[in-house]
């Protein structure tokens, strides 16, 4: 009887096989069509998502590693995040997240999209803050800013509160003690390092108020932020 049932076992083992691999075979899970979501074809296109997926139509869909083609497309600069998944019986849909521009970086090369983590998105500008004077090498789509000037500008910018936020027009940071915020119409802000935030922007916030209308084109240095200061631009 053991041996009768081990026989079985092997049979039914051998035509599950043989079913998987007729399956695997079969036409009608190839695949035949992509799906794609969430992308802004002026950013990244439809095309380039699906060029960048590695697969191709007739390739057999259960083969297809969605972990693999997800990694693949967030490697591309606008991709933050990518959703791969199989659509039985011939479809692979692609969902991306793209990446938000913060800045636009003026260089020698001219301007770049870069996000607020100094990933740099594409060559071209747009109705954003610039970051103008900060050393730089050349840049290239996908490669980072990684310099402590843009560090410290960037954390800056995003601890600045709302009401001097929404004013800023640039920021120039050739060096750490040297970042300034230049306002629309307004003073420019001496902030310096990113260090002390909490207490440059309420100094900068109480001359702002002190000095509208006054010291309109004037300049205001918080870097030290106990011993403020205005002056004449």
């Amino acid at each position: 009887m053991k041996v009768l049932r081990m026989v079985a076992l092997l049979i039914v083992g051998a035509l599950l096989y043989q079913g998987g691999q007729a399956l695997l075979r079969s036409r009608s899970l190839q695949l035949a069509k992509f799906e794609v979501v969430g992308n802004s074809e002026a950013r990244v296109s439809t095309d380039q998502l699906i060029r960048a997926t590695g697969v191709d139509v007739g390739d057999q869909l259960v083969g297809i590693s969605t972990h693999k083609v997800a990694g693949r497309l967030q490697k591309l600069p606008w991709v933050e995040k990518a959703r791969v998944e199989r659509i039985l019986p011939s479809t692979l849909r692609i969902s991306v997240q793209e990446r938000k521009p913060s800045l636009v970086a003026q260089t020698d090369q001219g301007p770049y999209l870069v996000d607020e983590h100094g990933l740099v998105l594409q060559q071209g500008s747009g109705k954003l803050v610039e970051l103008l004077d900060l050393p730089l090498n050349e840049l290239v789509p996908g490669s980072r800013i990684t310099t402590p000037e843009f560090t410290h500008a960037a954390r800056i910018l995003r601890s600045l509160p709302p009401g001097i936020r929404t004013s800023v027009s640039s920021v120039r940071a050739p060096s750490i003690d040297q970042i300034q915020i230049e306002t629309e119409a307004g003073p420019v802000i001496y902030y310096g390092a990113a260090e002390d935030i909490p207490e440059k922007n309420y100094a900068a916030e109480t001359l702002l108020r002190r000095t509208a209308g006054a010291v309109n084109s004037g300049v205001i240095d918080v870097r030290v932020p106990s011993r403020p200061t205005t002056r004449a631009r």
